[in-house]
C-alpha cells in the first residue's frame, strides 16, 4: 500500500500518540473497510489532543497529491473530515433541554439524542449552497460526513423493506443520534447532518439501497444552526 508509509509518518510528525493504531485505521478505511476503520480511528484518536488530530487532519487532506495516490482522494477526506470534527466530551444536555424533533417537524425543534426521528434544516440561499453527487447507499455504507443536508431519500425499490438511515458520530459509527426507518420513499426532505456525524444506511438485503442527494453549505453549516 503506497500510503501506509506516509501516512505513519505524518502521524509521528504531528506528535501522535498510537501511530501505529491511527495509521491501520487510516488504511482500513482507505481499503473500504470504513466503518471498521473509523472505530480503529476513535480508539487511537482518544490517546490524543484535538489540537494534534487537528493537524494530523490537514496533512491526511496532502497525501492524495502523493503520486499513484490520487485514487484515495474521497476516502482520505472522510478520514480527515472524521479527525478534524474530533473535540474535547462535553456533558449530554439535559431531558429538559431537549425536546422531540421528527422529520417533517418544526424547524425551531431541538435535536433529541434519543429520539428516533432526524430534526429538519432550515432552509438555505440556493446561491450558498455547494451541490453534493449522492447517489446510492447499499446497506452498510456511509455517507459523506457533515455539515450536508439530505434532500431526497429514496429506495432503489418500492419492494426494499426494513431500510433504515441513521446519524451516527463520524469517530464512534456506534454511536446513534437517531434513525429513521424508510417505511416510504422521501422525495422531498430537508434533514440537517452537522458536523462531526455521518449518515449510516441499514437494510435487510444487500440487493436494496438508498438513493440520496443533498447540498454542503458554503458558509460551513453554520447559517444553518440559525433560526430562520
Amino acid at each position: 500500500m503506497v500510503l501506509k508509509s506516509p501516512v505513519k509518518s505524518q502521524c509521528e510528525n504531528a506528535g501522535l500518540q498510537a501511530c501505529g493504531q491511527m495509521t491501520e485505521g487510516v488504511l482500513e478505511v482507505v481499503e473500504g473497510k470504513r466503518t471498521k476503520g473509523l472505530k480503529t480511528i476513535a480508539a487511537a484518536a482518544v490517546k490524543n489532543s484535538p489540537e494534534q488530530l487537528q493537524t494530523f487532519a490537514s496533512a491526511v487532506k496532502m497525501l492524495q497529491d502523493i503520486p499513484g495516490a490520487d485514487r484515495y482522494a474521497e476516502p482520505l477526506m472522510v478520514v480527515a473530515e472524521a479527525l478534524a470534527a474530533s473535540t474535547p466530551a462535553t456533558p449530554a444536555p439535559s431531558a429538559s433541554s431537549t425536546v422531540a424533533a421528527s422529520a417533517m417537524g418544526s424547524t425551531s425543534d431541538l435535536m433529541n439524542p434519543y429520539h428516533r426521528r432526524p430534526p429538519r434544516s432550515p432552509t438555505s440561499p440556493r446561491n450558498d449552497r455547494a451541490q453534493l453527487d449522492g447517489g446510492m447507499a447499499s446497506p452498510g455504507s456511509i455517507v459523506t460526513p457533515g455539515p450536508f443536508v439530505v434532500m431526497t431519500l429514496v429506495r432503489s425499490s418500492r419492494t426494499c423493506e426494513g431500510m433504515t438511515v441513521e446519524l451516527v458520530d463520524v469517530l464512534d459509527v456506534d454511536s446513534i443520534v437517531w434513525r429513521l426507518e424508510l417505511d416510504a420513499d422521501l422525495p422531498s426532505v430537508r434533514i440537517l447532518v452537522d458536523r462531526g456525524h455521518v449518515l449510516r444506511v441499514l437494510g435487510d438485503s444487500n440487493n436494496c439501497g438508498v438513493m440520496w442527494s443533498g447540498y454542503r453549505p458554503a458558509g460551513g453549516g453554520k447559517e444553518l444552526a440559525a433560526e430562520p
